[in-house]
């Protein structure tokens, strides 16, 4: 917890684009649902590894910098109501001069659904009319919804970012590609190099159904098995970011010092940034 400042006043100084934030309630002594990303389906981290409320997070990055971007990855919208999440997100857009993305997916852990009484099995879709709530709410205006499991008479939300807020979508299932096809970016969560093509080729396909092929869009990757000379090609295929995971070693989370965070950091930059 007390390396986060110091790590996004350093990427920041170094010239990277932004940062990410990552969320999970809990961790189970016992693991009962298969984790997406990673071969043998457990988790990659250990019980008492930190998860930081990610908008709380965001507002303290935004309090301690000025210009890196911060966005969740991912935040799981459906273990809340997009009432509370809407207020969360607003507060931490205003407190870092609207540079939050929100970084989104559906989620895989069913006991954290269990433990916030949320539905596991609608959570796609009541994430898609979550996001239209949300997008209401944030307008600033006096607005009203009546929908599947919204309803709600004008209501007034304050404060509201600045400024339209970006929405990227996680996952790999269609209905997690359509879902990042109909908004702003797809992130790309820890898959392997020869699987990312076939992914980002059907989102591209997605995006053309919708009509939204010719929009401003952000393909961001964090790739388990990144190689220098698939940089250029992930670009050739539209991929507009890259992350690196500085935490992990042999694809499990570890404990590692700051120092050795920031000079991991000024190497990659001196290579890829500034070089």
């Amino acid at each position: 917890m007390d390396q986060i400042l110091p790590l996004a006043r350093l990427a920041e100084d170094l010239g990277f684009h932004g940062i990410t934030l990552s969320d999970h309630l809990i961790t189970s002594r016992q693991q009962a649902d298969r984790y997406l990303y990673s071969k043998d389906g457990d988790v990659v981290w250990h019980p008492e590894t930190p998860w930081p409320d990610p908008w709380v997070m965001a507002a303290c990055i935004g309090q301690a910098t000025s210009q890196i971007q911060i966005m969740t990855c991912v935040y799981i919208l459906p273990l809340r109501d997009p009432f509370s999440a809407a207020k969360a997100v607003s507060t931490a857009a205003a407190l870092s001069n609207d540079r939050v993305t929100l970084g989104m997916g559906i989620g895989w852990q069913g006991l954290e659904f269990e433990l916030t009484g949320q539905d596991f099995g609608t959570r796609g879709r009541r994430a898609d009319e979550q996001l239209e709530v949300m997008g209401k709410l944030m307008s600033g205006q006096m607005v009203e919804h009546h929908g599947e499991f919204y309803d709600f008479s004008p209501i007034q939300m304050s404060p509201v970012p600045g400024s339209r807020l970006p929405i990227y979508v996680g996952g790999h299932s269609e209905s997690a590609l359509r879902r990042a096809a109909r908004h702003d970016g797809w992130l790309g969560l820890g898959y392997a190099a020869p699987d990312i093509s076939a992914l980002i080729e059907r989102l591209h396909t997605l995006r053309k159904e919708e009509g939204r092929q010719n929009d401003p869009y952000d393909i961001w990757l964090a790739s388990l098995d990144l190689a220098s000379d698939d940089i250029s090609r992930f670009e050739d295929m539209g991929v507009t970011s890259l992350s690196g995971a500085h935490f992990m070693q042999g694809g499990r989370a570890a404990p590692s010092s700051l120092e050795s965070k920031q000079r991991r950091m000024e190497a990659f930059a001196k290579r890829h940034i500034r070089g």
